[in-house]
Formats: structure tokens, sequence, C-alpha cells
């Protein structure tokens, strides 16, 4: 997957003005009402007044070994992850005792934390590398017109301009708009999800239904841990240069590619 960019004719090394993975550009975007969603909510709020309990947290596991992994929780049996691949396991909140082994080998055997749901619809999420192979990345992907997206920006742009009282750098927008493509998980093998992620280890659809001109959506993807330690240079640049915009660019390019490698959300 490639980024397209709009960059100064006289001088190919400037860094884009734009940055948009190019593979969503014409992807179509259709308009929905809101009435699914309001349905969605209400039923949700039923549920939780009813009782119907704590929502269960999502523990990902990810096999990063050439051998399939075996996974207990609790004691009980809970997934046998094939080698390459990964398994969503439902834990439900408090502390939980996991045994994790591959090839006779004892990769975890201790308990995890898992805290309490922040809200009935936004149950904790985590990731789960018990080998410590991978390393991840949160990508957005974009739908719909770039021209909407852009004129968005410029708006908080402008409104963070008024309120500060003096002219945005622009190198240092630029670089702030381009940290948001492609942005470093930690390097821990347990590590709880940020919000806002809508797809672990799968591509993103094809097209998504909005009542907007551009919407986004974000990926966790694994890549490589080069990508990642670049991915983690460039996020801590306090006053980013054209060089680190560039750089920058490089790696946020490196990272978004690997979404081609994932099987795609229906």
């Amino acid at each position: 997957m490639q980024i397209s960019s709009c960059t100064n004719e006289d001088d190919p090394m400037i860094a884009p003005r734009r940055f948009t993975p190019a593979k969503w550009n014409s992807a179509p975007v259709a308009l929905t009402s809101q009435k699914t969603a309001w349905l969605a909510l209400l039923l949700a709020t039923v549920l939780f007044a009813f009782g119907c309990g704590e929502p269960a947290s999502s523990v990902y596991i990810d096999n990063g070994r050439d051998a399939p992994m075996v996974v207990k929780i609790d004691g009980q049996p809970a997934a046998m992850i094939e080698a390459g691949q990964f398994t969503l396991v439902r834990v439900m909140p408090g502390e939980r005792h996991f045994h994790i082994q591959c090839a006779g080998e004892t990769l975890f055997d201790g308990k995890k934390t898992l805290d309490t749901a922040k809200g009935f619809l936004s149950p904790r999420q985590y990731m789960f590398n018990p080998g410590g192979e991978h390393r991840y990345a949160s990508c957005k992907v974009l739908y719909g017109s770039q021209a909407f997206a852009d004129a968005t920006q410029s708006a908080i742009v402008k409104f963070a301009e008024y309120q500060a009282g003096e002219k945005a750098d622009p190198t240092r927008v630029e670089f702030s708009q381009i940290k948001r493509f492609a942005e470093p998980m930690p390097t821990d093998n347990w590590f709880e999800l940020p919000g806002g992620i809508s797809y672990i280890l799968r591509d993103a659809p094809e097209s998504v239904y909005t009542r907007s001109g551009s919407e986004s959506r974000r990926v966790l993807t694994r890549i490589s841990a080069v990508n990642h330690a670049q991915l983690v240079r460039c996020h801590a640049v306090e006053s980013p240069t054209e060089l680190d915009v560039i750089t920058l660019v490089a790696a946020a390019e490196a990272a978004i590619d690997t979404l081609s490698q994932l099987e795609r959300s229906p």
C-alpha cells in the first residue's frame, strides 16, 4: 500500500502536503440513517438496566511461534492457536491465571488483572503476545473525500491558532497529522489497547457507512521491530524538521503496507 502525496514540483525532497493511503482515496461512502445506531444503543441500555451483567474483556492472544499454542485460563482450556495465528478470548474482569505453552515450552504461567469495563458499550481490550515476537502499530485508514478531511483539519488548525494567538508552524502541523496514520503500540507482551481501534489484526473493509463526506477507521497491525523503533523515535520528536517529516512518512508507509497482509474484515 502506498501513500499519495502532493509535493513541491521544484523540490521533490519537500515533504508531502497531504498524507492519505491511496488505496482508500476512491473508496465508496454510503449514507445511512441514525435509526440503526439508536436501536442498538437502546437495546444495550435495556440489557444493562435488567442486569445482564458486566461485559467481558476481550483478550487477543497472538501466536508468533512455529507451533500451536495451548492456552488455559484459571485452569480451564481456553484456546488452541495455530502457528502464526491469533484468537480472541472473552474473559470476565478481575485477576485471572493464564498458562500458555507452545511445543512443550511454557511461555507464560502467571496472573493478569483485567480492569472493569469503562462502560457497558466499552469493554476493555488487551493484546497478549506471550512469545514476544511481534511489534504492533495502530494505523489510520481514510474513506471518502480527502478534500473534506483536509478542510476539517484546516479548521482545527485555525481554531488552535486563534486560541494560541500565533501562527502554527506548518512543519509541526504536518508532522502531527502524519503521526496519526501510524502509532506504535507498547513493546510489552501484554498491554491494553487504546480506544478507537476498530479492527484487530484484520484489514479494514472496502467501504463503510457514514453521513459525512469523510470517515476513518483504525486497524491494529503487526510491524517489524525495525519499523516499530522508527515510529517510536519519530513520535518522540518535539520540534520536527523537514527531514523528520520525510523519515516519519517512510516509517508510516512501511506500517500501512502491512495492512495488505491481514485478512480483510467484512
